[in-house]
């Protein structure tokens, strides 16, 4: 089969010269013709025009009596410009039709607006040669088959290649290296005798090249660990930014240079480098699971973390939600995902509310999945939504709730996204730390249009206060610090030879102030009404209501007492108590009590800061 990019030349003139000179004939006219004969893809027109570019730098070379032979394009068009051999103008022309061949050949996406312009600088290229009369006037070029393209392509293109380098570091003279591997890139002629296996003596010696421009200024010796090139299974370019891109997608994270802009370091060892370049080569977006069952330990659950996983499991063959009110290091994450993998749930979809999901989330995962029955995936680590819901297997996506909430379909500002999401018949969503913006509009914008019919939905939180409503009292979880502390101290006692799991938990005192009898602030329940003790006036929102109440509850916490140990009652409470978080029940409040202790003989020393917290 043929291709007809200049087959137009011959209808309007009987040789390349003719046509050139038709008055009729200009820029604007030569556009339109270019877009009538894009028959085939951007890429294809800017490899074949580069072949056309290249052949004319070629003829001024044989001119000018320099070898043109194992001679990439680029030295050699940098040899006649040297020499003054090419006309003015030209060797910007010639290096635009370069630069577009090279990206349609590297695998890179070449638009239909560069073939256009790569079009055009051939045409221009055509005109200025055979008007500085270096070339036979008769050239006719109507026809160049795809075999004879492919074949110049081979001959004349460089290969690109990849390499793993680390510093020569036996006798730890540069310990910031240790344990530190780079990849890189560099590109080689592509000689027909060159030996191109894998880790090749000739792929060390372009990398040797390549690497010591800017090792040795840095005086650093190194070493060459691994080069291949960098060619997928489907015969494209790849670069050294999708191998680090694969690694960062599978929790390697590169080092930071000390402005804090991320290097080409990465703290790994040279095997997982070779599995990251062949993960590119396979079209992987990630390393997939990186613990084995060698080397993760059994997980055992805790009793209450059984009895967790027990009752979602129960609530879940009658009802579609389930609240866990889990104090902090209960083991949420590790046994959310135990449920997942118990039910065989195939498409899961945990939320938090953070703007990056917390790596817990990826480390548990492969606690918890050790087998690669399921697949995990993120914007940031692990397979894009669009690669999991093409695959097979069970699949569970981290996202962020900011993220979702920015889309349009969730009332969002942030464009047209995630819409992706709206397809997925998800069969649980997880949603970590409910309690922090989980009610405000966006969020229920964006449940409402994630939930459908039998959906389940799991929500995880230590402080779920403002969740507990919603819920009926068997479908929710409850794990706090006091039944933690007695759980604690009665392993002890009912399992005395045995490794108490709770022993690496922290201990937690808890002292509360009895006040009830000396302050009368109570509501319907005849309980303490903590709100209606901070109340503002509401003409005015520096003045506490109560105001000398206040001030009496704080000379009570601070007047030592043999008969009490308030917290704040001696000096030395005091100075183990330097830094403390009060919690009022809004900003005027806060406000209020602020200047009152400012006012205060014991607090007046202290500096306070205002924290608000957000929904």
């Amino acid at each position: 089969m043929k291709t007809k990019y200049f087959d137009y030349l011959p209808k309007q003139a009987e040789n390349l010269q003719e046509y050139l000179e038709l008055p009729h004939i200009n820029i604007e006219e030569n556009i339109k013709l270019c877009r009538g004969i894009l028959v085939q893809s951007p890429n294809v027109v800017g490899m074949q025009t580069r072949i056309y570019a290249e052949f004319f730098v070629k003829q001024v070379a044989k001119r000018n009596r320099v070898q043109v032979e194992n001679v990439t394009f680029n030295t050699l068009l940098n040899q006649m410009n040297k020499r003054d051999a090419i006309p003015a103008g030209m060797k910007e022309i010639i290096t635009q039709i370069r630069k577009a061949g090279n990206k349609a050949a590297h695998g890179e996406i070449v638009t239909a607006k560069d073939a256009e312009t790569s079009l055009v600088n051939v045409y221009l290229l055509f005109r200025t040669i055979i008007k500085s009369a270096k070339f036979d006037t008769k050239i006719r070029i109507t026809h160049v088959q795809n075999d004879e393209m492919q074949q110049a392509l081979y001959e004349t293109f460089e290969r690109k290649f990849i390499y793993v380098t680390s510093v020569e570091n036996n006798d730890n003279a540069y310990p910031t290296y240790l344990g530190l591997e780079k990849i890189g890139e560099a590109s080689v002629p592509d000689d027909l005798e060159a030996d191109f296996r894998p880790n090749s003596e000739y792929l060390h010696f372009h990398a040797k090249k390549r690497i010591s421009q800017y090792m040795t200024t840095s005086l650093l010796p190194y070493q060459v660990d691994w080069a291949q090139l960098a060619i997928t299974n489907k015969k494209k370019f790849f670069s050294d930014r999708d191998v680090h891109a694969v690694l960062k997608r599978s929790g390697f994270e590169p080092e930071k240079h000390a402005d804090g802009r991320p290097s080409e370091w990465f703290r790994i060892d040279v095997k997982v480098a070779k599995e990251a370049i062949q993960a590119v080569k396979e079209g992987k977006e990630h390393l997939g699971v990186l613990y084995s069952e060698d080397t993760v330990s059994q997980i055992k659950f805790r009793p209450e973390q059984e009895a967790a996983i027990k009752q979602t499991k129960e609530v879940f063959k009658t009802k579609n939600t389930m609240l866990w009110n889990a104090k902090m290091r209960f083991g949420k994450t590790l046994s959310a995902l135990q449920v997942v993998k118990e039910e065989e749930f195939t498409k899961v979809l945990i939320m938090t509310h953070r703007p990056v999901v917390s790596d817990g989330w990826f480390e548990d995962f492969n606690k918890i999945i050790t087998d690669n029955s399921y697949v995990y995936g993120s914007k940031d680590r692990g397979s894009s939504i669009q690669t999991l819901v093409n695959s097979d297997k069970p699949f569970v996506y981290f996202a962020s709730i900011q993220d979702l909430r920015g889309s349009t379909w969730a009332g969002g500002k942030q464009g047209n996204k995630n819409n992706e999401f709206l397809k997925i018949d998800w069969d649980l969503i997880i949603i970590d730390e409910a309690h922090e913006g989980n009610e405000t509009e966006l969020a229920n914008n964006v449940k409402n249009g994630l939930k459908r019919e039998n959906i389940k939905i799991l929500e995880l939180s230590g402080t779920p206060f403002n969740l507990m409503d919603k819920y009926d009292e068997d479908n929710i979880f409850t794990w706090d610090y006091t039944m933690e502390q007695e759980a604690k101290v009665q392993w002890s006692i009912d399992h005395p030879n045995e490794l108490n799991p709770y022993s690496g938990l922290p201990r937690v005192s808890m002292y509360t102030f009895d006040i009830t009898d000396k302050f009368k602030y109570i509501d319907d329940t005849k309980a303490f009404n903590f709100k209606e003790f901070f109340r503002v006036e509401k003409s005015c929102l520096d003045k506490l209501v109560h105001e000398e109440d206040v001030i009496k509850f704080l000379d009570y916490i601070t007047t030592e007492d043999n008969k009490t140990n308030f917290p704040f009652a001696k000096e030395e409470f005091r100075n183990n108590l330097r830094h403390t978080l009060w919690l009022l029940p809004g900003i005027k409040e806060a406000n209020a009590l602020e200047l009152v202790l400012k006012e205060h003989p014991i607090f007046k020393e202290y500096r306070v800061g205002l924290f608000v917290k957000q929904d």
